[in-house]
């Protein structure tokens, strides 16, 4: 699949010298020679990272599959700051794209689940969370359609905003604290 960088088209070729065995490459054929390359990595989430890309796969999945963190330092023979850092980092991307993909949820005869949740950290991963970001979200069952917002607090009035917002009157809402149709 081509990508376009800079008004040049490049095209993605196999490179077996380069690190990862590919690379992006410029085939304009013009007055001009285009001599244009530059890594597969380049202005993606694996740019500044020193794990082979194999090793940023596997390692990913087993995030998402929630794998413990000891576990998947045992299994790849990660340092334990790489297992902290991309683990912090996947949980991050997942939260920026599930902001990117939640829209306001509509309509009569449909019905949204919704809840609160404190993401933070335990102070010596025991006890209660210390420091965080509450966050608000909801499903509708019947599309799967979602949203997540970062939220002050958990107050009736902040979520009543939240549900103001993000979901339109005449759907039926439930939530742990209450259920009922708007």
């Amino acid at each position: 699949m081509p990508r376009v960088f800079q008004n040049k088209v490049l095209t993605w070729c196999a490179e077996p010298k380069w690190k990862d065995s590919f690379r992006w490459r410029c085939r304009r054929r013009a007055a001009v020679v285009c001599s244009e390359t530059k890594s597969i990595r380049h202005v993606s989430w694996f740019q500044q990272s020193k794990l082979t890309l194999q090793e940023v796969m596997y390692f990913t999945n087993d995030i998402v599959r929630r794998i413990a963190a000891h576990l998947i330092h045992q299994e790849h023979c990660f340092g334990p700051n790489t297992v902290s850092d991309w683990g912090q980092f996947c949980r991050e991307m997942m939260l920026v794209y599930l902001e990117g993909c939640s829209g306001k949820i509509d309509g009569s005869n449909k019905t949204v689940e919704i809840d609160k949740s404190k993401f933070g950290r335990r102070k010596y991963h025991r006890g209660h969370p210390v420091k965080g970001q509450w966050v608000s979200g909801g499903v509708e069952r019947e599309s799967s359609k979602t949203f997540v917002v970062p939220v002050l607090d958990r107050t009736a009035n902040t979520l009543k905003a939240v549900i103001d917002a993000w979901i339109e009157p005449s759907t039926m809402v439930i939530s742990d604290c209450w259920g009922a149709h708007r």
